[in-house]
């Protein structure tokens, strides 16, 4: 698996891109949003490239799923890593392929970040049984994952939660990056209470 690991603290997130079909990949700009977020913090992160997902658009045969476990399995094997731990982010696809591992899983983590989950063409019902503190993000002017899909989404979830929006922003936050990445970092005390 090709990723790249940076080890800052205890603390550490999975970053998940979007989908490869429409060229993702671990140097997007908000993986890199988030990364720069966690790092901010102090918080070590591991971002990687999947493997296979190009070979098909949705459905179970979906392998993101495993590579994002795959991933997990890795960053345990880190010297001192639980998965109590762990913040799960994922963009677009990637929140999809980092909830439906994190479904599979038996690990309880520290918490989950979705930004612009595709709700408009995904799946998402199963995300409600993924235990963590929860978060959720996305543009006002997202047509994959309309604000009122986005609600419905959220409210389904079980406390505790939280849920942003970036005023004209779109699926891809060009140009917002800057406001991403304040969110986050506004946000992680919320998953690491003391963290500022």
């Amino acid at each position: 698996m090709d990723g790249k690991l940076r080890k800052m603290g205890k603390l550490w997130a999975l970053v998940c891109h979007p989908h490869p079909a429409y060229g993702g990949d671990m140097e997007n700009n908000v993986v890199m949003a988030c990364c720069e977020a966690f790092w901010e913090k102090g918080i070590s992160t591991l971002r990687f490239n999947f493997r296979k997902a190009h070979q098909a658009i949705r459905g179970e045969e979906e392998s993101g799923p495993e590579d994002v476990s795959s991933a997990l399995d890795l960053l345990l094997k880190v010297e001192g890593c639980r998965s109590e731990e762990i913040i799960l982010a994922g963009y677009s696809f990637g929140a999809w392929a980092a909830l439906k591992a994190a479904e599979k899983r038996e690990d309880k983590f520290l918490g989950w970040i979705a930004i612009a989950p595709p709700l408009a063409i995904w799946d998402f019902s199963f995300a409600r049984s993924v235990k963590g503190k929860a978060m959720v993000m996305a543009g006002t002017l997202d047509d994959l994952c309309p604000p009122d899909k986005l609600e419905g989404f959220f409210g389904t979830l079980e406390g505790p939660k939280k849920i942003h929006y970036i005023e004209g922003a779109d699926h891809f936050f060009w140009g917002r990056e800057a406001q991403l990445k304040t969110i986050i970092v506004s946000e992680l005390p919320f998953f690491v209470p003391g963290k500022r």
